[in-house]
């Protein structure tokens, strides 16, 4: 349930607030796509297990750069 902008009731304790949350239809089913700016791929279960848990949240995780990113990490590569 969303309450004053924020999730309320379960995965209200999530590790990171979230950059951006999207709400909508995919393929049909009721949808949320939460943007997270995380350091460390090993953030990943506390970011996820409180969607899986108590939503039976079917999750994906989908890296994404912002356009500044790929000039980054092209220039790291050719240094």
């Amino acid at each position: 349930m969303i309450s004053g902008g924020l999730l309320a009731g379960p995965g209200r304790g999530l590790v990171l607030p979230p950059e951006a949350a999207y709400f909508g239809l995919h393929e049909g089913v009721r949808s949320c796509w939460i943007v997270f700016d995380h350091q460390d791929s090993s953030q990943m279960p506390s970011l996820t297990e409180d969607l899986f848990l108590e939503f039976n949240a079917e999750v994906e995780v989908a890296p994404v750069m912002t356009a500044e990113d790929p000039a980054k990490g092209l220039a790291a590569m050719r240094s």
